[in-house]
């Protein structure tokens, strides 16, 4: 039997218990009811608790962690806001909990697990320009199998717009690259009106102050060695 089963067999024990209550008019007795009904309630918190066993923080893959805890969280039904940021903050260690200091000390109330998340995908998140950066910068397998560099391109790209957006970025000068890899953009359009503003204000690059000499082909060799 999974936590799921037993989480739904302790709800059913309360739901149960609640009925016989009602029946026997007891419902409105607070000291019998409560005593009757709190072992039951505590059986469905004890197995919450007991479902959700989340890893330890992945700093160099965040967004695939949360994946994976809120997979734990919803198998558990664990709903409540606060509660999923207590399961984040047993978690972090040490010096990850003094990156995000400000929230862990004052979340806002009934968002405390939107804001522990997001400040640690911002602060340990790879953006997306990025991502795309590196999709283009790869060189070769390395010493990874090919299955392996195959699995890492389908993480950077994990649709055609990141494709296109990432052959774009290549295009650019390299010092545009690094301007753009810094921010985050709703779309390829606005990235490119962004680099359109970029090269406005470059200098002009050195291929353009100094054009290299055309290519002497093998004839003109020959010609110039007679």
């Amino acid at each position: 039997m999974d936590s799921k089963d037993m989480s739904h067999m302790a709800e059913l024990a309360a739901h149960t218990t609640a009925a016989m209550l009602q029946q026997l008019g007891l419902a409105g007795q607070g000291g019998l009811a409560t005593a009757v009904a709190e072992p039951a309630t505590a059986a469905i918190n004890a197995v919450n608790k007991v479902s959700v066993q989340v890893p330890p923080f992945w700093s160099k893959d965040p967004d695939l962690w949360f994946a994976k805890v809120e997979a734990q969280f919803a198998t558990a039904n664990v709903t409540a806001s606060s509660t999923k940021f207590n399961h984040i903050l047993k978690s972090l260690d040490q010096d990850t909990v003094r990156e995000i200091r400000e929230v862990v000390r004052n979340p806002r109330r009934g968002h405390e697990y939107e804001d522990i998340k997001a400040e640690l995908l911002e602060i340990f998140g790879q953006s997306q320009a990025s991502k795309d950066a590196e999709l283009f910068g790869l060189s070769g397998l390395g010493d990874r199998k090919p299955t392996s560099v195959l699995r890492h391109i389908r993480g950077l790209a994990t649709d055609k717009e990141m494709l296109i957006r990432a052959f774009f970025l290549v295009q650019l000068p390299a010092d545009i690259r690094k301007i753009l890899a810094v921010q985050e953009f709703h779309s390829v359009e606005a990235m490119a009106k962004a680099a359109d503003k970029s090269t406005r204000t470059a200098p002009p690059s050195k291929s353009l102050l100094c054009p290299t000499s055309p290519r002497t082909t093998p004839q003109q060799k020959v010609t110039q060695s007679q």
